[in-house]
């Protein structure tokens, strides 16, 4: 067994790992380095075994060309056990899946589980442990040979005890322990913008050291004087052609405190504004819900895909080709588990006013104001803090456009289905839905001022979770930034 640490606080959840081989039975299913027809084979001298498999080795079964028509066919199967879990709930993921391999958590009733589907979702482990059936009967349609079992991890729950008890009404606020959000984003020329956030509870007085570091060299600090004004820095002059690592270090009173997150980037002459991560699946989705998942400070995503609608209108409505699925991911991409709503749950969403034809919407000041009558954008104006200065901009399709000029600030590729300050300094970001990725836009623009992370606003916040349940419409503060 081996753990792993997923978060940095003392909330954090610890993710167990377990090689198959070492709580699988019986163990004269198996051969060593020797594929057969009748065994499973525990390869370790597969070419990189090591960068492939978890612990260097992994169960493969005999090629499977087609379908099993008895368990006894083919290897035998597989029973694992695990006794070393608290009981509690945990979410599970299979490891090595690719080809299809046949699961069943009673030994009885059984289920085909692909590469797309190796995360079994949220799981029930009582006293006995955990225990799990593998088996050899199913055949790829488009690629037949060996099914592979490597490892089981298993990601706890958050304890939903692990906030204090409240009597009566609350007295303050529970809030989210929120790392410095370090963001590291190429640009153009080379160069490689650096930002952070500034917390509630960071004094006045503090400041910011940058550190670099490349090619195995130790770290360098790239500021004079600590950072005061902003929270980000442009990097001039990065290690060409490699990975360049990037953490700010607060200091306050002539004291430095805790080192941030690493944050990473590879100089370039084009530049990027986005950081992705790739989906379990080739498919979009039309809503994303931003948390801590496992209480590390660093937001994770969890996605209602597919991204297709029904309008439930009776000339326009069709029965739904497929369920809504909800999935969760980390933020560097790992996908925890999947939950699929099931039919009760029709892919259907309601037009504003069944005219299949575009809005007019007006823009007003912070004073009720109306600036513009003219906005024939469609439902609803979205707008963003994007630039240095405390005016929102306007995100119209594709283009990031200075309100009041169009003056061009930047493109986003995708569906936009959220707008946060989730990164960086306090400007915000775009999340948007691309076929098979999630990406989050964010802007390389120097701030000339420095501000509490947004997210720590609770109506911002409170907002932003409205983003997952309706509408996408752009969180509002609690006070009108541009009118201080």
């Amino acid at each position: 067994m081996r753990s792993f640490q997923l978060a940095g606080t003392t909330q954090a959840q610890q993710s167990l790992r377990f090689e198959a081989e070492d709580v699988t039975g019986p163990k004269n299913a198996w051969q060593t380095n020797r594929l057969s027809e009748n065994k499973w084979n525990l390869w370790s001298t597969d070419k990189d075994a090591a960068k492939k498999w978890s612990g260097g080795a992994v169960l493969q079964s005999p090629q499977v060309m087609k379908e099993r028509d008895k368990p006894e066919e083919g290897a035998p199967p597989l029973r694992t056990i695990v006794r070393k879990l608290r009981p509690g709930q945990y979410f599970v993921e299979i490891g090595g899946v690719g080809r299809p391999l046949a699961i069943s958590l009673d030994g009885k009733n059984w289920r085909k589980i692909e590469g797309s589907s190796r995360n079994l979702g949220l799981l029930d482990v009582g006293k006995g442990g955990f225990e799990l059936w593998v088996d050899d009967r199913y055949a790829s349609a488009t690629n037949p040979g060996s099914s592979y079992y490597d490892y089981l991890v298993f990601t706890p729950l958050p304890n939903p005890n692990r906030k204090p008890k409240v009597k009566g009404f609350a007295e303050t606020r529970i809030e989210e322990p929120l790392g410095r959000g370090v963001l590291a984003m190429p640009m153009d020329g080379g160069r490689i913008y650096v930002g952070w956030r500034l917390l509630k509870g960071d004094p006045e007085d503090i400041a910011f050291d940058v550190y670099r570091r490349a090619n195995g060299a130790p770290s360098q600090k790239l500021n004079q004087a600590p950072l005061a004004k902003t929270t980000n820095f442009l990097d001039e002059n990065p290690v060409a052609g490699v990975r360049n690592e990037y953490l700010v270090v607060p200091v306050a009173a002539g004291k430095t405190g805790k080192p941030s997150e690493i944050a990473a980037a590879v100089p370039s002459e084009q530049g990027k504004n986005y950081l992705s991560f790739k989906l379990n699946g080739d498919h979009t989705f039309q809503k994303c819900g931003i948390a801590d998942l496992n209480g590390d400070g660093v937001y994770d995503y969890v996605i209602k895909q597919p991204g297709d609608n029904i309008d439930p209108y009776e000339k326009y409505w069709k029965p739904s080709p497929e369920t809504y699925k909800i999935e969760a991911y980390q933020a560097d991409g790992t996908f925890l588990w999947r939950y699929d709503m099931g039919w009760a749950i029709e892919q259907g969403i309601s037009d504003t006013d069944s005219e299949k034809k575009s809005n007019v919407r007006w823009l007003f000041d912070c004073r009720g104001n109306i600036l513009r009558d003219d906005l024939d954008w469609g439902f609803g104006l979205r707008t963003i803090w994007w630039d240095a200065d405390l005016q929102r901009e306007l995100l119209r399709g594709s283009r990031v456009l200075k309100y009041g000029s169009d003056k061009d600030l930047g493109t986003v590729e995708g569906s936009a289905v959220g707008f946060a300050d989730v990164l960086g300094d306090w400007r915000e970001e775009v999340i948007v839905s691309k076929a098979g990725e999630l990406r989050i836009y964010s802007t390389t623009i120097p701030a000339s001022d420095r501000r509490v992370c947004l997210m720590q606003d609770p109506i911002y916040r409170l907002d932003v979770c409205l983003q997952a349940m309706g509408y996408t419409q752009c969180p509002m503060t609690t006070q009108c930034l541009s009118d201080e």
